[in-house]
């Protein structure tokens, strides 16, 4: 497929003027050769006969000058990946990195899609360290506003998004969840006593996980709770709004991205001081992709199939 053929098909969606639509088209095809959003490697391979440096500019007016509708974008990719109407695993994530003196923190919700995740909606958070729950809230209902709650399968996320606020609002709207928690998280035994979480699994062998009969409180929140032993030592507990026969297989679906979060390096390789402005950022964070997770998190995406439960 040309540079032309791309730019109608697309323009079919967009409705952009030519000059604008052929920029962005040009953009896109670069980005599959040079594999980076820098911009200056992204100028190398975009296709035309004007200098590198008009290139640049190019690619950098579009950005500066061009207020795109990321709700427009995240229909697009619905419809370009050819998902329809069926009922979607959403993963939510944080990224947090400088680039030069600017702090940059993106609270990212992605679709899961046959081993990737494809960016939905995307907020850059005024600030360091973990998202709050109105901002997550923010965000989940920005989909559902534009979606609707019932293309909803259920949200997967780690262990920064937990929280007797976040569970009960999850609970409340009726959104399916399978989230990972805390080892010291916690939650009432087979007794209805409190207890650290880690040890409602004691015994759990490597490699061998755990799915508890029945709910228990957690957060003031009646919720379902599993775990794998990893071969590391450490535990793996999830936290899901209803009954699972194999939540880690469920939660798997988070680990098999690979490329859910925003690719730091190719963000960091532009220059600072050659554009400015969080907006900027923001639109070429529909760009970007990553590899980067916890540790422990490799060793769960290399196990979870293999597992039984007990």
């Amino acid at each position: 497929m040309d540079i032309n053929e791309l730019s109608v098909m697309l323009n079919g969606y967009f409705g952009w003027n030519k000059a604008r639509m052929v920029c962005f088209t040009c953009m896109l095809v670069s980005l599959f050769k040079v594999r980076t959003v820098n911009l200056k490697e992204l100028a190398c391979g975009f296709e035309s006969d004007a200098s590198l440096a008009s290139r640049h500019k190019r690619i950098r007016r579009f950005f500066r000058e061009f207020t795109i509708s990321f709700a427009m974008l995240a229909g697009w990719v619905i419809t370009f990946f050819d998902l329809g109407q069926t009922p979607l695993f959403l993963a939510i994530d944080r990224t947090n990195w400088r680039w030069g003196k600017q702090d940059i923190n993106i609270l990212m919700l992605s679709v899961v899609y046959l081993g990737i995740a494809l960016p939905l909606r995307w907020e850059l958070l005024p600030k360091r360290g973990n998202s709050n729950t109105t901002e997550r809230m923010d965000l989940m209902n920005r989909f559902i506003k534009q979606f609707g709650k019932e293309r909803i399968a259920c949200l997967l996320a780690d262990r920064e998004f937990v929280g007797k606020e976040w569970f009960s609002w999850l609970r409340k709207e009726k959104i399916a969840f399978c989230i990972r928690i805390k080892s010291n998280t916690q939650a009432t035994n087979s007794l209805g006593l409190p207890v650290n979480v880690d040890a409602l699994f004691y015994g759990l062998k490597p490699g061998e996980q755990r799915v508890l009969q029945g709910a228990r409180k957690l957060w003031d929140q009646k919720i379902h709770l599993s775990a794998l032993r990893l071969h590391n030592g450490e535990l793996l507990i999830l936290a899901t709004d209803s009954a699972h026969d194999l939540p880690v297989t469920l939660y798997g679906k988070r680990w098999e991205i690979g490329v859910s979060r925003l690719r730091t390096l190719h963000l960091v390789g532009e220059s600072p001081t050659e554009v400015k402005g969080s907006s900027l950022v923001a639109r070429e964070a529909s760009w970007s992709e990553s590899k980067t997770m916890e540790p422990s998190d490799n060793i769960f995406r290399k196990e979870y199939a293999q597992c039984t439960r007990l």
